[in-house]
């Protein structure tokens, strides 16, 4: 930024010509204008470097990571959307990206792709994670997997978890929707989220235990204990438990089944003498002590641990043990008092980052924001979020503030009590808005070339259809995209879509991307549907057995059926 710019100065030569300032760098990866990054400055010197003697321009175009088919597929795309009227630097032959890695050996799964599904009623965030879990899934199945050349042994192996990582613009609800879709799906997920540490089931769990202990008359906090793997009943048991007491307490419904000596009344009793007994140990023991004997004594802590990412879950029990330990070396102390405060905490909408535990050999499918991943490089890169429109909130604010063009407010008529805009605030708010679309081209562009063998671009789009008719009208006669519509783009898929349309037609060799509109019946179904379904299909087996039997046996099968208590009107009660 111009700070930084004036700094750099005041400690280095102020002549150029013989200065001693050395500067590298990518302005197509300058993606934190948020933290008022200038790349005007880096472009400015860009350009003078080119054309006078102050100063030496070295272009450093090899590339080191990736593919021939991930640099060739990103060159594809950017030679048509960007160029200094749009994106602030032309991509020319000078900014293409060159092979400089000649140790990949030749493959045929290794084309970028491009993977496009129509928004329909369903949930948009919902749906373009089930399309990533099912692209997923292919490459990773054990019949006809995705093969990663792996340089140090120099041969293919068979693609893991640990080699895919998905990006996102943003954090929030859509990152969190790609980790309920991946559970869902029983794909191991890994999410370095800003929240989400008290949705997490483990503590859920732990906090329902808590509060059970504290006061077992809440009964949502003691159904799910039961129901837990703590306790292990199942919703046919706490099913019996509430029929035992319609109107009392669950808690009261319990101690009465308790009373019976049944298989469900000795798990019951035996539950309920241990939640006694942890009663009694919390009033004798620190906060932190008796959450660290509870994780001993129901193995619950280990029981996590063997789950899909068990680390993480294991950590974010600790950190429930930590916080414990910190509330009470405060000064406070007291169960009650703790679980006054987590809940405070809830109703005011704040939260805990979940804790982080991952190894650089968990073999989870990473999800980070596309800013986190600067620097990084994965295997298999799939960018998600293609249609997902660009955040335009600065640019409809009451005050517009721009660092070229000043302020600018609306005009307001105090006696007619009208609102217009003005002419500079329609300037700030087209300027703006032009350096926000360069911005989400540069973050597109630092997004795509994360990966070293496997691009996979995805969006959910309203009417694809309509969509992909208006993306192919495109002119054929000028390499790049007509500027109104790159300037005109809502979302990423209004340059990636059109350039890989047009692609196929541009490009005198074979087509380097794979283009894939996804049917909703392509879509592999959960887990849990899948075993229902299995479920049902032997139910539907055995409904079909060909088997006549005998008369008087259907009729005592019948009868039995059919049987009704003669004396149903002595149990009435008055």
């Amino acid at each position: 930024n111009e700070v930084q710019e004036r700094i750099l100065r005041l400690v280095s030569k102020s002549d150029e010509a013989t200065g001693n300032l050395f500067m590298v760098g990518d302005v197509k990866q300058s993606i934190y204008k948020f933290r008022h990054a200038e790349p005007g400055l880096f472009l400015n010197k860009f350009k003078r470097f080119q054309q006078t003697e102050v100063g030496t321009r070295i272009d450093l175009t090899k590339n080191f990571r990736s593919r021939l088919e991930v640099l060739d597929g990103t060159n594809h795309i950017f030679r048509q959307v960007m160029d200094e009227a749009v994106g602030e630097i032309d991509y020319d032959e000078a900014a293409y990206l060159r092979l400089g890695n000649l140790g990949y050996v030749d493959s045929t799964q290794v084309d970028p792709e491009l993977l496009l599904v129509d928004q329909t009623d369903t949930n948009k965030e919902e749906l373009e994670a089930q399309v990533i879990a099912t692209r997923i899934i292919e490459m990773v199945n054990d019949e006809n997997p995705y093969l990663v050349f792996d340089a140090k042994q120099k041969r293919f192996r068979k693609c893991e978890y640990r080699d895919i990582v998905v990006l996102v613009r943003s954090r929030g609800k859509r990152v969190q929707a790609l980790v309920d879709v991946f559970e869902q799906y029983e794909l191991p997920v890994y999410a370095d989220t800003t929240g989400g540490y008290f949705q997490a089931t483990e503590i859920q769990i732990m906090m329902s235990l808590l509060k059970t202990i504290d006061n077992p008359l809440q009964d949502i906090p003691f159904a799910s204990v039961l129901r837990s793997p703590i306790f292990g009943l199942t919703d046919r048991d706490l099913g019996r438990i509430r029929a035992k007491s319609k109107d009392g307490s669950f808690y009261e419904a319990a101690i009465l089944v308790a009373k019976e000596q049944t298989p469900l009344g000795l798990r019951v009793d035996e539950a309920l003498n241990q939640l006694h007994h942890w009663r009694t140990e919390a009033r004798g023991k620190s906060l932190a002590s008796l959450i660290r004997s509870l994780f001993d004594q129901t193995g619950y802590f280990e029981y996590v641990g063997c789950l899909n990412g068990g680390r993480s879950r294991q950590a974010n029990l600790n950190a429930l043990y930590e916080r414990a330990h910190q509330y009470e070396a405060s000064g406070y102390r007291g169960l009650y008092r703790f679980l006054r405060l987590i809940h405070r905490l809830v109703e005011r909408g704040e939260d805990f980052s979940e804790a982080r535990s991952l190894g650089e050999d968990e073999d989870v499918v990473r999800i980070m924001t596309i800013h986190q991943s600067k620097g990084l490089e994965f295997p298999v890169t799939i960018v998600s979020q293609l249609g997902k429109q660009f955040n335009k909130q600065d640019q409809i604010q009451a005050i517009q503030l721009h660092k070229t063009y000043g302020i600018a407010l609306d005009a307001i008529d105090p006696v007619k009590r009208l609102r217009s805009g003005t002419l500079l605030k329609e300037v700030i708010r087209r300027e703006m808005d032009r350096e926000m679309k360069a911005e989400e081209m540069r973050v597109l562009y630092v997004a795509m070339t994360r990966a070293k063998e496997k691009l996979i671009l995805v969006g959910a789009i309203k009417g694809l259809e309509d969509q992909l008719i208006k993306w192919q009208d495109q002119p054929l006669d000028e390499l790049l995209l007509p500027e109104m519509d790159r300037r005109n783009a809502k979302a990423y898929a209004d340059w990636v879509v059109p350039a890989v349309l047009r692609n196929f037609l541009l490009s005198e060799e074979e087509p380097r991307w794979s283009f894939r509109v996804i049917a909703l019946d392509e879509i592999a179904p959960y887990q849990e549907l899948t075993k229902m379904v299995e479920q049902l299909e032997h139910v539907r087996v055995l409904e079909k057995i060909d088997h006549a039997g005998d008369e008087t046996l259907n009729a005592e099968i019948e009868a039995a059926f059919a049987y009704q208590y003669p004396y149903q009107v002595a149990t009435d009660t008055a």
